[in-house]
């Protein structure tokens, strides 16, 4: 049965739950109000609760701390992996959208049909 104040709670992106991982590692897993407060000013989201903080690092603990391993700093760097791959993601497909001007012009000696097959790599 899900709790009261999850009803409502937007889903979470990488940079909140990697804003998330920092703030726990800097104020501990007893200042969620703390924890919360600092998402919400760093973000451009909706406001996170701390209850929702705090269910939300416990979700994260079982995705990427393993039972023998309770090292927090795991987590942060594979979180940190997830969003340098979104923002390479996202930097590829703003290059193309950027330099690509006309279908089929050529654009600093390269054809538009040449960039897109750089952009699926």
């Amino acid at each position: 049965m899900a709790k009261e104040h999850e009803t409502s709670v937007q889903p979470w992106c990488t940079l909140e739950e990697l804003l998330l991982a920092c703030a726990v590692n800097r104020y501990g897993t007893k200042n969620w109000d703390s924890i919360a407060m600092e998402i919400s000013n760093r973000t451009a989201s909706v406001y996170r609760s701390p209850d929702n903080c705090k269910d939300r690092f416990d979700e994260l603990k079982r995705r990427f701390i393993s039972r023998n391993d309770d090292d927090e700093s795991t987590m942060v760097d594979e979180l940190k992996k997830i969003r340098v791959e979104e923002l390479r993601r996202e930097v590829r497909r703003r290059d193309v959208s950027i330099v690509v001007g006309v279908e089929g012009e050529e654009i600093g000696g390269r054809k538009r049909d040449e960039l897109e097959r750089r952009k699926r790599r």
